[in-house]
């Protein structure tokens, strides 16, 4: 009986301790800390880094961005391009949407910045004409043992971006499903990432995240396994934030460089010359290199200011160009250039080989400025290409080959 009783004591005694052991090994929830940015400063930028970099050593963080870098500098697209992918590298960020005014940059030059970026630019719904991603579709990244992943889609069908050559812009809600259907092979918790005040709902997705045009939005999040069981939400505020140093070096060699570049001399005039002037010159050594037919635009807006006499710089001729980028060239029918050439507001140059002999049926080509496309609804073009300079540069050839005058 003594012995009976001495196993029940011990047995008694296991189970006790059995439930201690496991409420002692019972899992803690797994947390992740979302943060999700709208346009930020590029001070907010940098105080933003350091941040993330402080919030990573102690906590699952993960970073997207759905917004613009704002700069107080005035930078062609091209040189804004470069320094936001620099910049968002040294920031440390995870993913990006990418920004559909790249798109100005040609295809082939948005690639070359998704392959510098050591994140992730986001475009669910953008292909080109063979069906392969122009962007990332999405990604799958381990945080903290929680297995996120996410796509971003592009909204705004009616963007003239999503109309140039070897673009293919997909329906939101298709391209979300689709995407859906690669993510669940994964098995993990799934965010659908969009426009900051963009609203959509597309079932299957276990998060859609987005901000405010310019706030920085936070998500606590707290889970079971992979399940989602508690979410706070609030915004971020920067003001007592330190800047991280790394990053500001980086934008501060950025604008150094820049700088070298504006103030390289093109020409020396000693007389001023007058925007109307200006916009002659342009069009007419554009319309003499043989690479369109005819240049399309507005006559007050091509150029915007005089360049007075002395040194002409490279940042001078950027500064008078509203629109210093790539030329639009499309394609366009004899009929449709007579409709062209009736519309208000709108000013066509052709090439002296045309004069008085349109025909029809014959195909022309045309350039113009994406400004314009955007001003005249009623002027519709599709399928359009870039040219391989800018008209900034084409500018500086031309008053170049002028010399001094």
């Amino acid at each position: 009986m003594k012995y009976l009783a001495c196993l029940c004591v011990i047995f008694a005694v296991g189970l006790i301790g059995g439930g201690c052991a496991r409420a002692v090994v019972k899992q803690a929830p797994h947390r992740l800390t979302l943060l999700v940015s709208g346009n930020l400063t590029v001070t907010e930028l940098v105080k933003m880094a350091n941040l993330i970099s402080e919030m990573k050593q102690r906590n699952g963080v993960l970073w997207l961005g759905t917004g613009r870098l704002i700069f107080d500098q005035q930078f062609e697209l091209e040189d804004r391009a470069d320094i936001e992918v620099a910049l968002l590298n040294s920031a440390g960020i995870d993913a990006q949407i990418l920004n559909p005014e790249w798109l100005k940059l040609g295809t082939c030059s948005v690639k070359k910045l998704i392959d510098r970026a050591r994140f992730f630019l986001l475009a669910g719904n953008l292909e080109d004409t063979a069906g392969l991603p122009i962007a990332h579709n999405w990604f799958v990244k381990t945080v903290d043992n929680l297995v996120i992943g996410v796509t971003a889609l592009l909204t705004g069908s009616g963007s003239v971006y999503y109309r140039l050559k070897g673009v293919n812009y997909l329906s939101p809600a298709y391209a979300a499903r689709r995407v859906l259907g690669l993510l669940r092979n994964r098995g993990g918790f799934n965010i659908l990432l969009v426009p900051p005040g963009e609203r959509i709902e597309i079932p299957g997705y276990d998060l859609v995240v987005s901000t405010v045009q310019d706030s920085i939005t936070v998500y606590d999040l707290a889970f079971f396994g992979q399940r989602l069981i508690e979410m706070n939400r609030g915004r971020m505020v920067l003001e007592n934030v330190k800047p991280s140093p790394v990053v500001q070096a980086v934008f501060d060699s950025f604008f150094q460089n820049r700088a070298t570049v504006a103030n390289e001399t093109v020409m020396v005039t000693r007389v001023r010359i007058l925007p109307a002037e200006l916009s002659k010159m342009l069009v007419d050594g554009i319309l003499k290199l043989g690479l369109i037919d005819g240049f399309v635009y507005d006559d007050s807006t091509l150029v915007l200011d005089t360049i007075l006499p002395g040194p002409v710089t490279r940042g001078k001729l950027g500064g008078i160009l509203p629109e210093p980028g790539k030329l639009v060239i499309f394609n366009i029918t004899g009929v449709e250039l007579k409709r062209l050439l009736s519309l208000p507001g709108v000013k066509v140059i052709l090439a002296p080989k045309l004069a008085n002999r349109i025909s029809s049926q014959q195909v022309y080509r045309l350039g113009t400025t994406f400004g314009l496309l955007k001003r005249q609804p009623d002027f519709k073009v599709s399928d359009f290409e870039l040219s391989e300079l800018r008209l900034v540069d084409y500018l500086a050839c031309i008053l170049q080959s002028r010399g001094k005058r």
